[in-house]
């Protein structure tokens, strides 16, 4: 579970500015619309810009910020990001959303580790 001490700037308030930058990364580098990030944070496209601004951001309750954090996690790896900074280690959340990848996006995950991925087909037996 995802603490939001580190994603809040207090309970039910902003997110802080480095999950915002992340948000906006992942936009940027997927070139995505804001309907495509609300669709894919599964909340509304003006919800997710009003959350991601830099100047004046949205609140936004609590209880939401596990979904919101697994669902940027996802993206991010679908971007091929590796973020690295002042995070505890993937949670729970992050292993069980890996399984929901496609073939594509766990290929780019692994890339962004810096490895080279070759896939073919299963030999018949």
């Amino acid at each position: 579970m995802t603490t939001s001490k580190s994603s809040q700037e207090g309970p039910n308030g902003p997110l802080v500015a480095s999950v915002r930058k992340r948000i906006q990364a992942v936009r940027e580098k997927l070139g995505y619309s804001w309907a495509d990030m609300g669709e894919a944070f599964e909340f509304s496209n003006t919800f997710v810009h009003g959350i991601s601004r830099e100047e004046d951001p949205q609140r936004i309750r609590t209880k939401h910020i596990d979904k919101l954090i697994q669902n940027l996690e996802s993206l991010e790896v679908k971007a091929g990001i590796l973020h690295v900074g002042d995070r505890s280690p993937p949670s729970a959340s992050t292993a069980i959303s890996v399984a929901h990848l496609s073939l594509e996006e766990l290929v780019h995950a692994i890339a962004a580790k810096g490895f080279a991925v070759t896939i073919s087909p299963a030999a018949k037996p």
